[in-house]
């Protein structure tokens, strides 16, 4: 009886968390920006990926949220970029999860970007009215369609670092249009074996620190025969930030997926 009582309360709060989810992800598609959800273990290098990929692009609007739980060091270190970049600290909780997201949004300016200037508009501002997100619509005449139903191009990406960990930020939705999975050589090359659900969940894999493959006993093969038994189609980037490798390819795909989006 107990334990059907704990299965209710968890399916609660991941319904919950998913309309949260969902809104978010609508509004800033809506806004022209693609949010896009890193997640890795702890010392994957997912802020050194976030640089390199955000270097890469530097012709987009860039926006970072940092999530750990303690400390605002990656974040003082991007904003030294010139990137607008917010903290949250999770105090213990080992994720990030829709309404965390859902309350720093309403503290940025999505009109301000790098390399753009400060010019915030009211349409860029966040709503989290997430149980009525249409309800501007009844101000609207029937000459004026409501800026809901016209959608910008991406111009911008939301890039939100989750909490270093490879189970919990697996199974909550945080409004992402790409799950963006961070794993490092230097971890094995059993990680797709031992935490098969985010493999399973990625939309793309980026592998880091392979300048170091021939100094580790890393197996190659059995690494991607996991991810290949999980996840048959995701595009997986060998990159390093030592040599730059994979690092154009893979800024060109964030591209083309914000394109396509």
């Amino acid at each position: 009886m107990h334990d059907v009582r704990k299965v209710d309360v968890m399916e609660n709060i991941l319904d919950e968390n998913d309309h949260i989810a969902e809104h978010i992800k609508e509004h800033m598609r809506q806004h022209g920006i693609m949010v896009i959800n890193e997640m890795g273990s702890p010392g994957a290098g997912k802020t050194t990926v976030l640089k390199n990929i955000i270097q890469n692009l530097s012709d987009m609007k860039t926006f970072v949220i940092e999530g750990d739980i303690e400390s605002d060091i990656d974040t003082v270190a991007l904003k030294e970029l010139g990137i607008q970049a917010v903290q949250i600290n999770t105090f213990g909780a080992c994720h990030l999860d829709a309404p965390m997201i859902d309350h720093t949004l309403e503290h940025m300016d999505f009109g301000q970007g790098p390399h753009h200037d400060h010019d915030h508009h009211h349409d860029h501002d966040y709503d989290h009215d997430h149980h009525h997100p249409h309800h501007h619509d009844q101000h609207q005449d029937g000459n004026h369609p409501h800026h809901h139903d016209i959608q910008q191009p991406v111009e911008g990406i939301l890039y939100i670092e989750n909490v270093g960990n490879l189970v919990c930020p697996a199974e909550f939705s945080i409004g992402e249009h790409v799950k963006m999975l961070i794993s490092t050589v230097t971890e094995g090359s059993d990680k797709p074996y031992k935490y098969p659900l985010a493999f399973e969940k990625a939309d793309v894999i980026v592998l880091n620190k392979v300048d170091l493959i021939p100094h580790l006993d890393f197996d190659e093969a059995f690494f991607m025969k996991g991810v290949r038994a999980l996840n048959k189609e995701v595009p997986v980037f060998k990159v390093s930030h030592k040599t730059g490798e994979g690092y154009p390819q893979l800024a060109q795909w964030i591209r083309e997926k914000a394109r396509s989006l």
